[in-house]
């Protein structure tokens, strides 16, 4: 719907004599819709120390507390219209990605501090709501059926979004030393979100619809019907923004034939638009903490991180908490623009050839008169961060039990690693013990002292010299300490270790590299077995040296052998006359068996010579 130079006018003045005389009531908001609902609340247990409530007014606005009572951090971004109380404690853990931990005897500190960060949206607003209303009466039925009715809706407004980030450094120490928190500025647009308010609705509206009324409701209106409302990006530092279209101000000329009437205006138009370089918000800190410096926070340009200092101590006996409050955020009018245009009206009924437009001719700064009258819009937010000073926690976690071997022998030494960790806020004294199964190995000799949030790699021995065979869980404990917070975490378990033998498996061949069966097979004289129908004996021995012997009959030979791990042992029987290596061959396990031996393929080249020797002589001597 396109607005009449007498429209715009009457809009402007409206505005104006509105904006100037409501406009230093920073928070006034009038909204003549139905009552409030009552509030909903939610209340999230998140089982981790950590409660969320929430308070929905059913309006847009919520409010959300998030109180943290462990040794946890917590980034919070808010999206809401009130404030977001923080409880953080000073004793955090570790940051993200500091999880490795060296193997040392040395103690490995966890890094201790690191940049907190907390967003919270702030909207600085100011609303009138003059009048808003809808009367109506409807005659008929859903066959057809009319409605009459007016509506008036008249609201101004201003709401401007930035979003605050706070950040500074974990864990917050009181021992009176200063501070220093960062406060930054990021203007914003909210999304499905007018920043400029100019709604002025006063008309009269038929509708005529139903199910005998093809194509319909069809909607007749008379009167102004107007939503000049914009979205757009606080406008802070250079930046500006222009919250409505052009307006005539002036008519230059009118061109009108007879019979036709006008069917062109040219009017100067205004276009008002408006800046910041001034946002600030009010600083302080109550409880045990004490503003030292910023008190009075100011920004002037978008992305400004402003600091701020703060001491933390023992400054009130009553109290075991430290509040710091960002509040008072308010939005100063320091810039003020005009655009002129050119604006071309064509009357309505050739608008379907020429539409209008406006040709830009110039913008003027009018900021002195604005800066002078220090217009400005607030907000009822505040930002408020919680700090405790820290109850004294005592624990002590076995975190890591890492054998070096999963699988060893009888004699073996076995190292074992333990990490322990001080989770509590105070150093510690301690010692760990180190089991397999029920079975003590080995403890610490002196007591572990242990600094808080770091942790120490311990290194043990288990020689399993006389261990009986099988399979073994390890276990490490670390001893309690006085007021142990968890108990749970002060033992750990990690797999199971298996004490076996090492298998031995002799193969008996013959001069042809056969196998042969049903060949006895003796250990150091007290361990024997027989080859099955392959020439194999297998056996299980500890580590250690043996003589291994292997006859048939009136055949014997034996070998020496240094068992170190899984092996493969050939003794070959051969008769005196074929000439044979003294003793046999190991090896080890997994490889494929060896070729005949180069002694007997020698003996058999030469039998084989000797014998076409005798025989060429002999049938050489029948010749003749």
């Amino acid at each position: 719907m396109r607005l009449s130079k007498g429209q715009y006018v009457a809009l402007s003045i409206v505005f104006l004599i509105l904006f100037s005389s409501n406009v230093h009531y920073l928070n006034i908001s009038v909204k003549a819709d139905d009552p409030p609902a009552e509030p909903i609340a939610t209340v999230t247990d998140f089982h981790n120390g950590t409660i969320c409530t929430v308070v929905d007014y059913l309006n847009g606005t919520k409010d959300i507390t998030i109180e943290t009572t462990v040794d946890k951090s917590a980034t919070l971004y808010g999206n809401n219209n009130q404030s977001i109380p923080l409880v953080l404690e000073n004793y955090q853990g570790q940051a993200a990605g500091t999880e490795g931990l060296e193997a040392s005897l040395s103690p490995t500190t966890v890094a201790e501090t690191y940049t907190e960060v907390i967003n919270q949206q702030i909207l600085m607003r100011w609303e009138y709501t003059f009048f808003k209303g809808r009367w109506d009466m409807t005659l008929g039925t859903f066959l057809a059926y009319v409605t009459i009715g007016v509506v008036v809706d008249i609201e101004f407004g201003i709401r401007l979004p930035v979003n605050i980030t706070i950040e500074y450094e974990t864990p917050v120490i009181f021992d009176q030393s200063n501070t220093t928190m960062y406060a930054t500025i990021t203007p914003i647009d909210l999304p499905d979100f007018n920043e400029s308010l100019f709604i002025f609705k006063t008309y009269f509206f038929v509708e005529l619809g139903g199910w005998l009324i093809p194509g319909g409701p069809y909607t007749w209106t008379y009167g102004p019907n107007y939503d000049l409302s914009q979205s757009f990006v606080t406008p802070l530092g250079d930046a500006i923004a222009f919250p409505i279209p052009p307006i005539p101000a002036l008519s230059i000329a009118e061109f009108g034939a007879p019979l036709i009437g006008t069917f062109l205006e040219i009017d100067l138009g205004v276009q008002p638009g408006f800046g910041s370089k001034k946002i600030t918000a009010a600083m302080n800190a109550t409880g045990d903490a004490q503003a030292v410096q910023g008190t009075n926070i100011v920004w002037s340009y978008p992305n400004q991180s402003v600091p701020f200092i703060v001491r933390f101590g023992d400054y009130d006996p009553s109290v075991d908490w430290a509040l710091v409050k960002l509040s008072d955020f308010r939005y100063y009018f320091t810039q003020f623009y005009v655009r002129f245009w050119l604006m071309f009206d064509f009357a309505g009924w050739i608008e379907w050839a020429f539409s209008d437009f406006n040709v830009y001719l110039a913008t003027v700064d009018m900021s002195g008169p604005i800066r002078d009258l220090n217009w400005s819009i607030g907000s009822t937010q505040s930002i408020e961060l919680w700090f405790r000073q820290p109850v004294a926690l005592h624990d002590i976690a076995v975190i890591d039990v890492a054998p070096s071997v999963y699988k060893c022998y009888p004699g073996d030494l076995v190292d074992i690693a333990v990490i322990v960790e001080n989770k509590g806020t105070s150093a510690e004294v301690f010692n760990v013990s180190v089991y397999y199964d029920n079975h003590l190995i080995t403890r610490t000799q002196m007591s572990q002292v242990l600094e808080n949030k770091t942790s120490r790699t311990l290194q043990f021995e288990w020689d399993t010299t006389g261990v009986p065979l099988g399979n073994y869980t390890i276990e490490a404990e670390a001893s309690l300490v006085p007021d142990e917070m968890d108990v749970t975490n002060n033992n750990m378990t990690d797999g199971i270790i298996t004490i076996a033998l090492y298998k031995l498996l002799v193969i008996v061949i013959d001069g042809s590299n056969d196998p042969i069966p049903n060949a006895i097979v003796t250990i150091a004289e007290h361990t024997q077995g027989n080859t099955d129908a392959n020439g194999e004996a297998p056996f299980t021995l500890a580590k250690g040296s043996y003589l291994v012997r292997a006859y048939k009959q009136s055949l014997t030979n034996s070998i020496n052998v240094d068992l170190t791990g899984d092996t493969t042992v050939r003794i070959a029987l051969v008769s005196p006359e074929i000439p044979w290596p003294v003793g046999g061959y190991s090896v080890p396990f997994g490889r494929d068996t060896m070729a005949r031996p180069l002694g007997i393929n020698f003996a058999l080249v030469i039998s084989l010579a000797l014998f076409l020797v005798v025989f060429r002589r002999k049938t050489g001597k029948r010749k003749d």
